[in-house]
């Protein structure tokens, strides 16, 4: 790992969109100093919008220089922490790209229901419709993934990044519909539970998340 720094991590009290960079880093043993945004009307236009690249989180600030795009600070912690993440070739990452970037379309199209609901106040018609006839288009195919591997993991022999976001859609499945959801689903169901229970991530859910205080911009 590269020289020890301090990593602030910049996003609000949700995982969301935010999930993945701290999934990384708790996988590689690399340490963000979470700063959370608990107002997001008021706060985050005000004092932090504009101090970010293009007016998104969240953001990994790194001697006072703003990051953000969470594939790209998730691809920035994976290269300094724990390089088995990712490719060792082209064709590796290939594979794990395609897989990786299709659980994030999945998470996204989460994401913007619970959003429509919970923060816009659009009510829950998105979600349902994501609940009924989203998941159960996509989880088979993310299964047959799986499946076919043949190693338990979406992308050649070993844990990578593409993993570690399966793992984050698959907990907001769990979150909408219970663990026994994924009881048709055994290899989605197999890969979750052998990502939770690596020691890091088992840890970081246990004593790492919403732990940290609200920041005080």
């Amino acid at each position: 790992m590269a020289a020890q720094k301090t990593f602030r991590y910049v996003y609000f009290n949700a995982r969301a969109r935010g999930e993945l960079p701290r999934l990384v880093a708790a996988a590689t043993g690399i340490h963000l100093q979470e700063e959370i945004i608990s107002d997001e009307h008021v706060v985050w236009p005000r004092d932090i919008k504009p101090k970010t690249p293009f007016g998104q989180l969240p953001c990994l600030i790194i001697d006072d220089k703003w990051f953000t795009q969470k594939l790209a600070i998730s691809f920035y912690l994976a290269e300094i922490g724990d390089r088995d993440l990712l490719g060792k070739t082209p064709h590796e990452n290939l594979e794990i790209h395609q897989c990786l970037f299709f659980s994030e379309d999945v998470l996204e199209r989460i994401v913007v229901a619970c959003g429509d609901r919970d923060i816009r106040n659009k009510g829950s018609d998105n979600l349902q419709q994501v609940r009924t006839e989203y998941l159960p288009m996509k989880l088979p195919i993310m299964e047959k993934r799986l499946r076919e591997n043949g190693s338990g993991y979406f992308a050649i022999d070993r844990m990578t990044i593409a993993d570690l976001s399966g793992f984050d859609v698959f907990e907001h499945v769990v979150d909408l519909e219970g663990i026994d959801y994924l009881d048709q689903y055994p290899c989605i169901k197999s890969n979750f539970e052998r990502t939770a229970s690596l020691p890091r991530i088992k840890e970081y859910r246990t004593n790492g998340r919403n732990k940290t205080p609200t920041f005080n911009w």
